[in-house]
């Protein structure tokens, strides 16, 4: 009798606690639309990245490098960037023989792909340098911006250049993912660029780790772009999906939960970013430090950071700027069906910038 007034019991805890979910994965899809799942490849013409001899991650010297940005069977964005003597974005070389100092400021901007900047198709860094000195003709500014990078690369790209450049001030320009971002190192074999985290040794990274591009022929045209990558998806390896993925793809819940999973972990992770940050005041002890927090698409829908910085960068004597609140952001700023910025977005980036540094012509 008892055994079966349990099993009642318990049929029925799953079928409410099953018809709940049912209600709660509804009203998230009316409150969420279903997140659509995408094929997504990025394609570069060049192994692009490089360990320097300081083991920084900086791009590869004097090049032009073409990115594609690929989602199903449509390019998303399709751009040329060149690379300088020092491996940066940048049009101009950085060790120029002969050239005097000046007074003049020497700003070295550090960031991620929002400070590399060239999704829109013309790099907002040095566009920015160019304007400014219209009234500054000796104003330098050095674009230290790599994709994927975060605070783990910043300190140790910046200790780096240094050893080859002379800078007054440094401009950290951050998106709140970059505070615990962990340093990895780039892999090329064959046509595949990987990120390497440093725990991996080059034949487990190999083994375990999906390619972040895979490189192609840089005169390639769009309709032959679109071919290569109908091949590389059909070649790529496809193993059982894993539970997580298969959840994330079929429930507006689990989506939901793992979105607010995600910002409590960078809320409450393993902060090793103050520490970080730590270092580099130590090691610039006599520089003018700022930090710039950018807005990625997602915090400005929702009109707050996913963390906040400002009194551990306070304490370290660093300059917090809150770039969301301080200026203001066009609609549609954002590359369709990606997490960078456009030419309308980079623009507003590098008005809000200039301006906060004084240096709008």
């Amino acid at each position: 009798m008892r055994a079966r007034r349990a099993a009642a019991l318990a049929a029925l805890l799953l079928t409410s606690t099953a018809l709940s979910f049912v209600v709660v994965e509804v009203a998230a899809r009316w409150y969420s639309p279903f997140p659509e799942r995408h094929e997504r490849l990025w394609m570069l013409s060049s192994p692009t990245f490089k360990l320097d001899i300081r083991e920084a991650v900086r791009y590869v010297e004097n090049e032009i490098i073409r990115a594609v940005l690929l989602k199903d069977d449509d390019i998303v964005y399709d751009v040329r960037f060149r690379t300088n003597d020092l491996g940066f974005i940048d049009h101009e070389d950085y060790l120029v023989p002969g050239q005097s100092r000046t007074d003049a400021p020497r700003y070295a901007f550090v960031g991620d792909s929002f400070t590399a900047g060239f999704h829109g198709g013309t790099p907002w860094v040095p566009a920015l340098r160019d304007r400014a000195r219209k009234t500054n003709p000796d104003l330098q500014i050095y674009n230290l911006g790599v994709s994927g990078t975060g605070f783990a690369h910043f300190g140790r790209l910046l200790k780096s250049f240094a050893t080859d450049v002379d800078f007054s001030e440094i401009v950290i320009l951050a998106i709140s993912d970059d505070f615990e971002r962990p340093f990895w190192r780039p892999l090329t074999k064959g046509d595949a660029i990987r990120f390497c985290q440093a725990d991996k040794t080059s034949p487990d990274c190999l083994a375990t780790v999906r390619p972040v591009a895979r490189i192609f022929d840089r005169e390639l045209g769009q309709a032959e772009i679109l071919e290569l990558s109908v091949q590389l998806r059909e070649d790529q390896p496809r193993g059982p999906r894993k539970l997580k993925a298969r959840l994330l793809e079929h429930s507006r819940i689990a989506a939901l939960l793992h979105e607010y999973y995600r910002r409590l972990k960078l809320q409450l992770g393993s902060r090793d970013w103050p520490n970080r940050l730590a270092d580099l005041r130590d090691a610039f002890p006599d520089k003018k430090i700022r930090f710039i927090h950018l807005p990625t698409r997602a915090e400005l829908k929702r009109g707050s950071y996913d963390l906040h910085p400002e009194d551990e960068l306070a304490a370290l004597g660093i300059e917090y700027f809150p770039a969301m609140m301080a200026c203001s952001w066009p609609e549609g700023m954002f590359v369709v069906d990606d997490g960078h910025p456009n030419a309308l977005g980079y623009n507003a980036i590098a008005r809000c910038v200039s301006n906060h540094l004084g240096l709008a012509p």
